[in-house]
């Protein structure tokens, strides 16, 4: 279930910024903001990332060595701006 308290804390736990989660996920930072604030809900298939990233465990299909191939992605994602 999303939580955009829950999500505002993890992010700054983890050290990220808006703009960095926003490319981790593939949405804008505007879009990280609103879902802080609780002013928008993510759709289905962003909450299922947040989610994941949040919980570092595998929401989806897992592969052969039991890894989450979205989430290992996610994870190894690089922001442009921040490098």
């Amino acid at each position: 279930m999303f939580c955009p308290h829950e999500l505002k804390q993890w992010r700054i736990e983890a050290g990220l910024s808006q703009l960095k989660l926003g490319h981790m996920l593939g949405i804008a930072p505007d879009s990280v903001r609103r879902y802080e604030d609780g002013r928008r809900t993510p759709d289905a298939d962003t909450a299922m990332r947040i989610d994941a990233l949040i919980a570092g465990r595998p929401t989806l299909a897992c592969g052969p060595n039991g890894e989450d191939p979205l989430l290992m992605r996610l994870m190894e994602v690089e922001c442009p701006a921040y490098g």
